[in-house]
């Protein structure tokens, strides 16, 4: 016959099952970590899509991937240059071509990512700081990732698709009501219709043609521009 438990060892069960929920919280902000992943699907192009992380731990990798990615025919995996908030942050770093080893003169692309013969792709871009990059990122700030594709490989479909991101500190699951918050973002909506959201199609520097698609219930609809890579 199982015993009642006292007030004080009630009291004692309730307060550890709290403090192992918290932490599981804090694992799970990591920027790797699939549970605080964004899936999108390109405007022009339902086939090819793409994960970043919502909340990127400060001095962590901004783990990225993508399905779809393929040249224009279909035959190869597209060659994506990265670019951090549309371009605006330089690294210090040598990208190198995964494909001619040629290491690249524009440093804005802060890294590159090869995508197998099927188009499915994973890459780990370095958290800029100052001692790999131009940028001095804090916890609070939003910021963005740019995946182009079509001046890396002969033949690659053009693509310039991105999204935003949270910096939080290390371990953070958030506060209450924070834009990165757990709670906050599952009452915005769930994970599908986050997925179906379509990203700004340009960077901000050397664009031109205007198209946008239509974001999901989380962010309303907004022009976005076409920049090559």
């Amino acid at each position: 016959m199982l015993l009642p438990l006292s007030p004080s060892r009630a009291v004692r069960r309730v307060a550890a099952t709290a403090a192992t929920m918290l932490v599981v919280i804090a694992v799970a902000v990591r920027s790797g970590d699939p549970a605080y992943a964004d899936d999108y699907t390109s405007p022009l192009d339902p086939t090819v899509t793409y994960s970043v992380p919502s909340l990127v731990e400060v001095g962590e990798p901004i783990v990225v991937s993508g399905n779809g990615w393929k040249t224009a025919s279909g035959g190869a995996g597209s060659i994506i240059a990265i670019k951090l908030d549309d371009g605006a942050v330089s690294t210090t770093r040598d990208v190198t071509h995964p494909v001619t080893g040629e290491v690249q003169a524009n440093k804005t692309i802060y890294a590159i990512a090869q995508a197998d013969s099927g188009g499915a792709w994973t890459a780990e871009v370095p958290f800029p700081t100052s001692a790999n990059s131009d940028a001095n990122w804090a916890a609070g700030q939003t910021h963005s990732v740019r995946f182009l594709t079509g001046s890396l490989l002969t033949g690659d479909a053009p693509r310039s698709l991105g999204a935003e991101f949270t910096l939080v500190e290390p371990g953070d699951p958030g506060d209450p009501g924070d834009p990165g918050d757990p709670g906050t973002r599952a009452s915005q909506g769930t994970r599908a219709s986050q997925g179906t959201r379509a990203s700004p199609a340009t960077g901000r520097s050397r664009c031109s043609a205007r198209t946008w698609a239509t974001a999901s219930t989380r962010s309303p609809t907004r022009p976005a521009t076409t920049c090559s890579g």
